[in-house]
């Protein structure tokens, strides 16, 4: 015979098949939500492998258009795809937090992007743009610009 003492068993814990199915429900999401996230993430390493490949941080009057045009077009990926995992969807999971482990200098970039997709790349911010009177709208014949603009949109929606 042994002196060590008798442990218990750690009995299972009892659980309806409701909240079985529930916690199954959560798990999948959670996997799913991990799953798409690192997709996302790939691709905004790539887009961003793209842009450093090609030295693209122009400003707009600095190169040709086209040049211009793709640097933002990968820059606004790139900011899309990278947020996206960090973004609350409807009927979805937060992303878990603990995962993040982050410098200071990581977590001040990372709220960046996050500022800059809220503020300029997913939504039209005004507050960003304030003190900038649109070219169309010089003060004088504001009702002819805009029943021109109304009449050549007409059935354009977006």
């Amino acid at each position: 015979m042994s002196d060590r003492p008798r442990t218990q068993s750690a009995k299972p814990e009892q659980v309806s098949p409701d909240a079985f199915a529930a916690r199954q429900r959560a798990s999948q999401q959670r996997y799913a939500l991990l799953f798409v996230a690192q997709q996302d993430l790939l691709q905004a390493r790539s887009f961003a492998a793209h842009l450093i490949e090609h030295g693209w941080h122009y400003e707009p009057w600095e190169k040709h258009s086209s040049i211009y045009v793709q640097q933002a077009a990968f820059a606004t990926a790139l900011v899309l795809a990278y947020c996206r995992p960090f973004t609350v969807a409807r009927g979805w999971p937060k992303f878990p937090t603990g995962l993040l482990a982050h410098t200071l200098d990581e977590k001040a970039l990372h709220e960046r992007l996050d500022a800059l997709r809220n503020a300029v790349y997913a939504h039209s911010d005004v507050d960003v743009n304030a003190g900038q009177e649109p070219p169309l709208f010089d003060g004088e014949d504001t009702d002819l610009v805009l029943s021109a603009h109304a009449s050549a949109t007409r059935g354009n929606s977006c």
